[in-house]
């Protein structure tokens, strides 16, 4: 093997392709944001936003449009809806994991910019810029490929501003696109995964609205959720923290010692798990059986509370991040898992 490459060695080497392109960028910058926010590795946070930091002084215009590649100092080429899509969807998950507000602000600018360049006339978007000559027909896939397609993606991203700005034009966007989009998730469901993933979102949002401060809960909501401030001592190295969760009438939530495999139980967690601690007490749960389920089942009903005492563990922690975790279900069916991160002062 050492003689074979050292022959080798010996020969041309090939060229290397050694642009960098906006979208396959936004797909790092995701994957490396994710991985740093569930591990707690600064590694891989501290290289997405060096990426990011890179990515926007090359690539973003002063008019705010985006250029598709750059290679050694030329950045060129207007970008596509995937590049406007996909950086997006790095940009917001880099937010989640930092809580940096100036990500998600510039995730708004790019997608304001994206809705304005590419979006279709009943819904959906161009997957190119108007009036290209070098274009025949300006096309607007929705299908996955080795990528997930823009237009889905696009749908993902606005339903996550939605959530992360509160401004329900986000989500009146999504509804829009993914009406547009209908005909075609009908027609061919296998090759448009995203966008179903999109439309389970939707649909849970729709069903799901919480707010993090004390409000009467209408009825379409399935979860209220109510929080007090965290009680620190006077050295931050301890504090308090109580939640109340109002569940709809007609739902219920997966019990904390709920022990069937199929579901997600109710969870506080803190994070980074080696600096801090919590301890948390949950409230008793029920035993129901439903009509599909073979077995009783550990579930909460009505109006319950939690209450957690957390303990920073290391002089050098980072700053806690307590998420909170359930499953709602009606007798019938149950919506996606969600977590929602609690503010601390």
């Amino acid at each position: 093997n050492q003689r074979l490459l050292a022959a080798r060695s010996r020969r041309k080497q090939p060229g290397t392709d050694d642009k960098v392109l906006a979208a396959w960028n936004g797909l790092m910058l995701a994957g490396l944001a994710e991985t740093g926010r569930v591990l707690g590795e600064s590694r891989y946070l501290d290289a997405a936003k060096l990426a990011a930091e890179a990515l926007i002084e090359r690539l973003v215009r002063s008019d705010g449009s985006l250029l598709r590649t750059f290679r050694g100092h030329q950045a060129k080429v207007p970008a596509f809806l995937e590049d406007y899509a996909h950086l997006v969807h790095g940009l917001l998950a880099l937010r989640r994991a930092t809580r940096e507000p100036r990500w998600l602000e510039l995730a708004r600018q790019l997608t304001d910019a994206a809705i304005s360049l590419f979006s279709a006339e009943n819904g959906g978007y161009y997957d190119t810029l108007a009036g290209q000559d070098d274009l025949l027909v300006r096309t607007r896939s929705c299908h996955d490929g080795a990528m997930p397609s823009g237009n889905s993606q696009m749908v993902h991203n606005l339903l996550d501003l939605a959530a992360a700005t509160g401004d329900s034009g986000y989500a009146d966007r999504a509804i829009v696109d993914l009406r547009a989009a209908s005909s075609e998730m009908t027609a061919h469901p296998m090759a448009m995964l995203h966008m179903h993933h999109a439309l389970l979102g939707a649909l849970e949002m729709s069903a799901m609205r919480e707010t993090p401060v004390s409000s009467q809960p209408s009825r379409r909501q399935a979860v209220q959720l109510r929080q007090q401030s965290v009680r620190w001592t006077a050295t931050k190295d301890a504090g308090d923290l109580s939640i109340t969760l109002e569940i709809g009438r007609e739902y219920h939530l997966t019990a904390h010692d709920a022990t069937d495999a199929g579901q997600t139980p109710l969870s506080l967690v803190v994070e980074p798990a080696d600096q801090w601690r919590l301890d948390v007490q949950y409230p008793a749960s029920l035993t129901k059986r439903y009509p599909l389920g073979d077995q009783p089942q550990q579930v909460h009903e009505g109006e319950i509370q939690l209450s957690a005492h957390l303990t920073r563990l290391r002089d050098d922690a980072a700053a806690p991040r307590v998420t909170l975790t359930y499953q709602t279900c009606t007798d019938q069916s149950c919506l996606l898992p969600r977590t929602v991160e609690l503010p601390l002062e």
